[in-house]
């Protein structure tokens, strides 16, 4: 087992639409606008900055198991979650804000309170916690998941 893991985060087809179609409007209306009597090159770039800004978020989230802690980054934020106050996963499908870019995910719950993830490889994000965490109770499902070698 390594000292430290990174799992990038599952990004959920209903996520990548969302920013499509609204990026997809705004940029129909910046090109409209950019045909008309007065071309404002400002929104242009304006524009650009907000799709490197959506790309971004959705492409920084991911989740670190070390020897001791659980730390999810993502979009310029960092939490650190210590391993010993995991009480259980399980699977979740919430919509609820969270550091997760699918709705395909697994909640943590603990001293900490609840925080929810979605690893793109479950199976080994799964695996790294009860390794590291005998403790936790994790739920049926993911122990099949990391029985099987799924994800």
């Amino acid at each position: 087992m390594p000292d430290v893991e990174r799992f990038p985060s599952k990004i959920g087809g209903w996520c990548i639409w969302a920013a499509a179609a609204i990026l997809g409007f705004v940029w129909a209306i910046t090109i409209r606008q950019m045909m008309g009597d007065s071309p404002d090159v400002g929104m242009v770039v304006v524009m650009a900055v907000a799709t490197a800004f959506a790309v971004w978020v959705l492409t920084s989230i991911y989740y670190v198991v070390t020897t001791d802690y659980l730390e999810t980054h993502g979009a310029g934020w960092h939490r650190v979650i210590p391993l010993a106050q995991i009480r259980t996963m399980k699977p979740s499908d919430s919509i609820l804000a969270a550091p997760a870019a699918s709705t395909d995910r697994i909640e943590l719950a603990g001293d900490f309170g609840v925080v929810l993830v979605s690893p793109r490889d479950k199976a080994g994000f799964v695996r790294a916690i009860l390794d590291r965490a005998p403790g936790v109770t994790a739920d049926e499902t993911l122990r099949k998941l990391v029985a099987e070698g799924l994800s």
